[in-house]
C-alpha cells in the first residue's frame, strides 16, 4: 500500500492521476452534451410529428365540410391552376 502512495506522489504519477481525472471529468461533460442533445432531437421531431398530425386532422376535416357543402371536389392547394 505505500508503494501506490509513494508511487502517486511521484512526478509520473501525479500526472497520471491529474490526467486520469481530466479525462473522467471531459467524458462526462461530453456523454452527458450527447445525451441531451439527443433528447432535445427527440423531443423537436416529437413535436413536430404531432403539429404536422393535427394539420394533417384539421385539414381533413375542413376538407370534408367543404365538400358537404357542395363546393368543387378538390384538397385546397392551388397546384392546378
Amino acid at each position: 500500500m505505500p508503494q501506490l502512495i509513494l508511487w502517486f506522489l511521484s512526478p509520473l504519477g501525479r500526472l497520471v492521476g491529474i490526467s486520469t481525472i481530466v479525462l473522467a471529468v471531459f467524458g462526462y461533460v461530453y456523454g452527458r452534451g450527447h445525451h441531451d442533445a439527443t433528447v432535445s432531437i427527440k423531443e423537436t421531431t416529437q413535436r413536430e410529428s404531432t403539429k404536422a398530425v393535427s394539420k394533417a386532422d384539421a385539414a381533413r376535416r375542413d376538407a370534408t365540410q367543404r365538400f358537404d357543402a357542395g363546393r368543387l371536389r378538390d384538397d385546397g392547394f392551388l397546384r392546378d391552376k
